[in-house]
């Protein structure tokens, strides 16, 4: 008998709870909102148990907007309260259209002193408006709407219609200092190996690296000492993040990986999988200019296995065989790349490295490059089509290689590319050297040790090699592609073959130190 009371009570509350209708209303998630003529909004109604088709809408100025469906579609210019009414219910909003605004557009807002950066402006012409900055100190905005940052600060760019000032917008730019310039001697590293960690660019930003804040992003990975030294801890990668103290902002990531050595070999017998480890002379990559500094591939073979490819070769240049040479004071990396190829041609290796050069050199570089060459006589093409190995070293081959010849005795001698450009073309070694001051023609000058001399016919730049020495009736040459080999020379300085000489700005040389 309970138990069918209890069923008639529950079956009655049941029944009375379905008579009971739930709550209708609505509301205006927002008081106004603003769009302009060429926009569509959704509008910012909250429904509960009703929908749109169950209200009705009304404005306080007609032809300003129109609603269709949740979207209001601007109609004109101007101001109107949107009333929306549900039985007793009304609920409102203002809904202001404006004029379409220009839209002021840059790749990025925050700029670093001198950077640069283009304004577009995407849907009118730059001509209908006036320009105004509100701070020139700090940004300057060219004819061509280019804007350059200046000094560190913020600066608001207001851009006005000629014929409507109500069409107008602004765009802020705010401009940091200097960013910093990370570099490390090496970024692939062993369990236990280090490398020096150096901002590059201190000068410029007029900091010290003792004003930034260091960060790693895992030291279970690599950690960092007082002198700004990374080791490798354990397999991984991690992340060093620096940035200004008083600007954070300013700062600079730079990334390493902790590896270990791959057992698997290449037909040369070199590491069959990259990245390559690269061992260095000395932690810091430092090397005095004029002087040598040995690396080492782990697990490598032979170094003349690689391409040595130097970022700035007026700074330091890397033998055939991976010898880096200092040339001048500078830092500069060095990229690595295995001979041996992938099955679509791309190196099947790469690694990479920075060098920091020192001091000034004091080498006797035109005897040095005469040296070279010299060594090199008696070489012979080693196949049909001009196949050799200079062109495998510029990784230009099968082609005519008595400028190659001469860009490879300048590598081999370490002499930076701003005494010695390096080249493949006579012609474009003339236009440098004559851009350089540093051009002389037959019979205006007798060539010494070391010069370049150049060859002509048919009226164009043929030839070129190595000066030996002059006579003052001769000069004596070691040039390459000459019958097909690498030989010595010798011509009468009035011989109209002889279209003009290079003279290289060598550093000076003191034997006496």
């Amino acid at each position: 008998m309970k138990k069918l009371l209890l069923f008639i009570i529950t079956l009655m509350l049941f029944v009375l709870s379905g008579c009971v209708e739930s709550t209708k209303e609505f509301s205006f998630e927002e008081e106004s909102i603003k769009l302009q003529l060429n926009e569509v909004k959704p509008l910012p109604l909250k429904l509960t148990n009703l929908s749109l088709k169950d209200l009705s809408f009304s404005f306080s100025n007609e032809g300003i907007i129109d609603i269709s469906g949740d979207a209001i579609i601007p109609l004109n210019i101007g101001t109107t309260t949107v009333t929306a009414t549900y039985d007793n219910q009304t609920d409102s909003i203002v809904v202001e259209v404006t004029p379409i605004l220009p839209s002021l557009e840059v790749v990025m807002d925050v700029l670093e002193i001198g950077q640069t950066v283009k304004l577009n402006l995407t849907n009118y012409n730059h001509e209908d408006f006036n320009w105004e900055v509100s701070n020139p100190e700090i940004i300057e905005l060219a004819s061509n709407f280019i804007i350059k940052a200046l000094e560190i600060g913020t600066s608001t760019i207001t851009a006005t219609h000629k014929t409507d000032p109500l069409i107008k917008n602004t765009i802020t730019i705010e401009v940091i200092p200097y960013r910093p310039v990370l570099s490390a001697s090496i970024n692939v590293l062993r369990v236990g190996d280090k490398s020096q960690m150096v901002i590059t660019n201190l000068d410029m930003t007029g900091y010290s690296q003792e004003d930034y804040n260091w960060e790693i992003s895992d030291e279970s990975i690599i950690s960092l000492d007082e002198n700004y030294i990374v080791t490798g801890l354990k397999l991984g990668e991690a992340t060093i993040k620096i940035s200004l103290k008083n600007n954070p902002k300013s700062f600079r990531t730079y990334s390493f990986k902790v590896v270990e050595p791959t057992d698997k070999k290449t037909p040369l017998n070199e590491p069959a999988e990259g990245p390559l480890i690269i061992e260095l002379e000395n932690v810091q990559g430092l090397v005095q200019a004029g002087e040598s500094f040995e690396v080492n591939i782990v697990g490598g073979n032979s170094l003349y296995n690689y391409h040595w490819l130097v970022d700035d070769m007026s700074i330091a240049r890397v033998t055939e065989n991976g010898l880096v040479l200092g040339a001048k004071a500078g830092r500069t990396k060095v990229y690595v790349e295995s001979k041996e190829k992938t099955k679509d041609g791309k190196p099947l290796t790469r690694g990479e490295f920075t060098i920091t050069v020192e001091g000034t050199p004091n080498v006797d570089y035109r005897n040095r490059i005469v040296e070279i060459g010299l060594a090199e006589e008696g070489y012979v093409e080693e196949g049909p089509d001009n196949e050799n190995k200079y062109g495998v070293w510029y990784q230009y081959e099968n082609v005519a290689w008595c400028a190659i010849f001469v860009s490879w005795c300048a590598n081999e001698a370490g002499i930076g590319t701003d005494i010695i450009t390096r080249y493949c073309l006579c012609s474009e070694a003339v236009r440098w050297f004559q851009k350089q001051g540093n051009y002389k023609f037959r019979g205006e000058y007798e060539p010494i040790t070391g010069d370049i001399i150049f060859f002509q016919s048919g009226g164009n730049i043929s030839h070129t090699g190595i000066v030996v020495d002059c006579d003052g009736t001769y000069v004596y040459t070691i040039e390459g592609n000459t019958s097909n080999s690498v030989r010595q020379r010798t011509y009468r300085l009035t011989d109209t073959y002889i279209h003009g000489y290079g003279v290289p700005n060598y550093p000076e040389y003191n034997p006496e130190k």
